[in-house]
């Protein structure tokens, strides 16, 4: 045999175990208890730190752009009304996906904008 090979017997042979088995439970204890520690912890920063983002007054002001501009941009009024300009991106009625892809890329694009200039 080589000399990174075994053979099944001297495997067997040993009858030493390779962690002691009475601190063997008291080390996952304490491995557990600071995992949970932890992630605990971590819950709790994200938290925080979501909640210190959303009381920013930046934040509230670009939520309520978005909020504002998918009302408009939903109501009946504005597709009519980008029925008549532009009857290409409407189907039957309604905006089509195209149209509500450049929408959204528009609003996405004045957020951007509104975010950074704030």
């Amino acid at each position: 045999m080589s000399q990174f090979e075994c053979s099944v017997k001297d495997l067997t042979h040993k009858n030493e175990p390779l962690i002691k088995e009475e601190n063997a439970p008291a080390v996952i204890q304490e491995t557990k208890k600071e995992t949970v520690e932890a992630n605990s912890k971590e819950i709790n920063d994200i938290n925080v730190s979501l909640l210190d983002k959303i009381k920013d007054v930046k934040n509230i002001k670009t939520i309520l752009f978005i909020i504002i501009g998918y009302i408009i941009t939903t109501s009946s009024l504005f597709v009519e009304i980008f029925g008549i300009w532009l009857p290409n991106f409407t189907e039957d009625g309604q905006i089509s996906l195209m149209a509500k892809v450049i929408i959204a890329g528009l609003i996405g694009l004045s957020v951007i904008l509104f975010a950074s200039s704030s």
